[in-house]
């Protein structure tokens, strides 16, 4: 009996253990959910923070950078930003890769009434940069549509000008002196170390930095190898870089945190493979995610990694790498043409996951450039080559597409051409261009086979002998299009239907783009006037507020910078100038 009982004591004690191991292995494995829960939490919340702290430190650095001129040490570099009322900031002087602000913002994010006066940045159709004030490209942002900032002067006169500017080039097999700046030049403007950077280049070979208050020079120029003839771009992330494109086959990043410019990186057209056409650089050039996107005269299109940073003294630095290389033409696009002309003049606009630019040979073209759009990984390579950019979308207008492409928030495109007796054109490229009008409205969304993107077009006839339609790129205002031509009128068109509102008696070779800020538009002429109307009612024929006239009477081809009571232009008189209110 004791022994039974000494059995069963053993037993329920044997039991008992058992059940305390089974709980506390129960409680151990709880423990190590627990522990692996929590860490995946930290870990995600962890990818979170980083991303908006490299966010965050990209717009501290770009705020930092444009207001430091380039100052710093081996380590950190302190800075005053005008930006922030004279608060220091201190940066490590090799800053990690972060995304550009939301500038490329994809269509169907806006309503129709945006591309109004209020500009925010890094919205649709705000200024391309957001951590300081500027006009910092061609019409201020990737798809084409930001002008400056107001107010716009009211009784306008010469401020100051700066000049005189000249230099002689060759075109086919004629020298001569060209003077001032032409068709494909605005200056870029913006705030930094208190001053309003005025930025152009000009006929004279030189890219000039001159203080907008004064005219002033800030630094010495940069001087290329022949005529400067596009409009110069400032590095949107703050970056003390600029970039622009040459006459002597160069498109240069150039630094500017030296006592003197210095070039860092250039694509030479005569050096890169296969050329098919000029080799100038037209182009003003779009940066995003430290990709630059670029189209040269020589027929093709370009993206290049740029691989943005800083050394140990500070100073920045670039290491680019061209991740494509995308023909720009086709073998039936030459034989339709009869030409070989299929260079790229104009800039390129890109909206969300799509950048599209069109040549001499009247191609419209979109490519995918969805691997440009996230920040890569430390160590990531990348993607490179045609497969990893497909193009989805191709729309042939037969003429010469020298304007740049203007795209609107629902994603629509509007283009136009001219024709161009310089070079034989076959009779179906005249056809062509007879068939789809000189101003087109494009849907990229049809291109599928048998799909038609165009959605309405305006025919631009001949006023007088010579070349007829448009050199100048439109303008989006609210519910407009603005159109100067190249036959002597300045259209207003109804962007949603195509019908011409109204049509003003214009100076003939009108190559000056439009900018619209505060309800005005702004535009010169062959005349070197400059006019301004008033289109805060976009449903009737604008009243003209005022011009003023350059005296010497030449043409003002470039299209203008309207900045703070500001108005900066160039002139083909070898000039540059700055209107305001005394």
């Amino acid at each position: 009996m004791n022994m039974r009982r000494v059995d069963w004591v053993y037993a329920e004690r044997r039991r008992r253990e058992r059940r305390r191991r089974l709980i506390l292995r129960w409680l151990v494995l709880v423990g190590c959910i627990a522990v692996v829960v929590l860490a995946v939490l930290l870990a995600v919340r962890g990818r979170g923070d980083e991303g908006q702290s490299q966010t965050a430190a990209g717009a501290t650095s770009s705020q930092t950078v444009i207001s430091s001129g380039g100052s710093g040490g081996s380590q950190t570099s302190t800075v005053t930003s005008p930006a922030t009322s004279g608060t220091k900031l201190s940066t490590t002087s090799t800053l990690p890769a972060f995304a550009s602000p939301n500038s490329t913002v994809a269509p169907g994010q806006g309503s129709h009434e945006e591309p109004g006066d209020k500009r925010t940045p890094g919205s649709f159709y705000g200024p391309i940069q957001t951590a300081y004030e500027g006009l910092t490209m061609f019409r201020g942002n990737a798809s084409r549509t930001y002008y400056g900032e107001g107010p716009v002067p009211s009784h306008p006169e010469v401020l100051w000008k700066f000049g005189p500017m000249s230099g002689r080039s060759t075109n086919g097999s004629v020298t001569s002196v060209w003077t001032g700046t032409g068709w494909t030049g605005q200056p870029c403007v913006f705030e930094r170390d208190g001053k309003t950077w005025v930025i152009f280049g000009a006929y004279d070979y030189k890219i000039h930095f001159l203080d907008g208050e004064t005219g002033e020079e800030l630094l010495p120029p940069f001087k290329g190898n022949d005529l400067m003839k596009g409009s110069v771009v400032a590095d949107p992330d703050g970056y003390p870089l600029i970039y622009m494109g040459c006459r002597d086959n160069k498109w240069r990043v150039i630094a500017i945190d030296r006592e003197q410019p210095t070039e860092l990186f250039a694509l030479d057209a005569d050096k890169l493979p296969r050329k098919i056409w000029n080799d100038d650089w037209d182009a003003s050039t779009v940066i995003h995610n430290d990709y630059a996107f670029e189209g040269g005269e020589n027929g093709h299109f370009y993206i290049v990694k740029l691989n943005r940073g800083y050394d140990s003294a500070g100073k920045v630095t670039v290491d680019p790498e061209i991740v494509l290389d995308h023909i720009g033409w086709t073998a039936s696009l030459i034989e339709k043409n009869g030409s070989k002309d299929v260079g790229i003049e104009n800039s390129p606009c890109l909206v969300g996951d799509r950048v599209y630019f069109s040549n001499s040979g009247g191609l419209v073209q979109g490519l995918d450039i969805t691997p440009t759009l996230r920040v890569l990984s430390p160590g990531e390579q990348p993607a490179r080559g045609a497969e990893a950019y497909p193009k989805v979308f191709h729309f042939w207008a037969g003429g010469d597409m020298d304007p740049t492409i203007v795209a609107d928030e629902e994603g629509y495109l509007y283009a136009a051409q001219h024709s161009d007796n310089t070079y034989a054109r076959s009779a179906a490229s005249k056809a062509r261009q007879k068939e789809v009008g000189q101003i087109m409205k494009l849907d990229p969304r049809k291109n599928r086979a048998g799909e038609n993107p165009l959605v309405w077009s305006v025919a631009v006839t001949k006023i007088s002998g010579g070349d007829f339609g448009v050199w100048a790129t439109p303008a989006l205002y609210k519910d407009m299009l603005y159109v100067p031509t190249h036959g002597g009128a300045l259209l207003g068109i109804d962007r949603f239907t195509g019908e011409v509102v109204w049509q003003k008696p214009f100076s003939e070779h009108a190559w000056s783009s439009c900018a619209v800020v505060d309800g005005k538009l702004i535009v010169g002429d062959t005349y070197g006037v400059l006019h301004a109307y008033d289109v805060s009612n976009t449903r009737v024929d604008p009243p003209e507020l005022w011009q003023v006239k350059i005296p010497s009477g030449s043409a003002i081809e470039s299209t203008v910078a309207v900045w703070k009571g500001r108005i900066y232009v160039g002139c083909r008189d070898g000039y540059f100038y700055c209107f305001g209110d005394r």
